[in-house]
């Protein structure tokens, strides 16, 4: 593919890739999966991945995949079902670059409405997370994290708690009592 970019020869503007590209690609097709594609399905079985978790799957799937059927969902799902769900607990927000596909919206008691990140924002996962561990202890109460799907419902992802004075975090499964 680079070749039918470059024979066009140097300098290159958008519309001769464009139409050296659409040369190359005629008569042949490609299936792209990509970290969207494995988010969603992630969620779908109650995790969460980073997005080097996502690579290393994608890389994984090329490396494994059955040539006669290709990569499938089904062969995705298998591939989810072999990862370690993220640890909440231990997610180092700090270095951990996490964007996701979907809203995520944070509640703390005594509200009507909490506060939403979104798509818009390139780690929004990172700043929802940020968010309701200051929240947790400016309140003094529980504040917990969702994941907003397309249809508007709500998943509990995390809860933040402050205990005797400490910043408790747990996964939504294991709602602090």
């Amino acid at each position: 593919m680079a070749d039918a970019i470059f024979s066009a020869g140097p300098p290159l503007d958008r519309d001769q890739i464009i139409a050296a590209l659409n040369a190359y690609w005629t008569g042949r097709m490609a299936i792209v999966w990509d970290r969207s594609d494995l988010f969603g399905q992630a969620w779908a079985r109650g995790k969460l991945l980073t997005n080097e978790q996502a690579d290393d799957l994608l890389d994984d799937l090329r490396r494994h995949h059955d040539p006669e059927l290709g990569v499938t969902w089904t062969s995705i799902e298998c591939a989810l079902d072999e990862i370690e769900p993220l640890d909440i607990e231990k997610l180092d927000l700090t270095t951990t670059l996490m964007a996701y596909p979907g809203n995520f919206q944070v509640w703390w008691d005594g509200t009507q409405t909490g506060q939403i990140f979104d798509t818009d924002d390139d780690r929004n996962l990172f700043h929802a997370l940020s968010f309701a561990a200051r929240k947790a202890e400016q309140v003094k109460g529980a504040v917990q994290v969702c994941i907003v799907d397309a249809a508007d419902n709500e998943y509990p992802l995390v809860y933040y708690e402050i205990l005797d004075g400490k910043l408790l975090i747990k996964p939504a499964s294991n709602k602090i009592q």
